[in-house]
């Protein structure tokens, strides 16, 4: 199953954010930067359209926890890769 398959199963599921960040660090895990996995999230974000809805609910409220700390732990992974190469 693919990362966004995954983890969109477990945000409609209900899931919450520990369950939801488990989701993102099995696929780093498993070879994903989390620079693209904030390309997914982001993705999934805009396919719930709350680019366009200003309401508040749960899932949108995980999700952007989820978006919010993938953000500020890439900065991480990319000065990690730098330093490497």
């Amino acid at each position: 199953m693919s990362f966004q398959q995954e983890f969109t199963a477990s945000l409609e599921s209900g899931a919450p954010f520990p369950a939801l960040w488990d989701v993102v660090l099995r696929h780093k895990a498993a070879g994903m930067t989390l620079q693209e996995i904030y390309d997914k999230l982001h993705i999934i974000w805009l396919s719930h359209g709350y680019d366009d809805e200003p309401n508040d609910s749960q899932i949108r409220n995980e999700l952007e926890q989820v978006m919010e700390k993938t953000w500020f732990e890439r900065p991480i992974e990319t000065v990690e890769d730098s330093i490497a190469h």
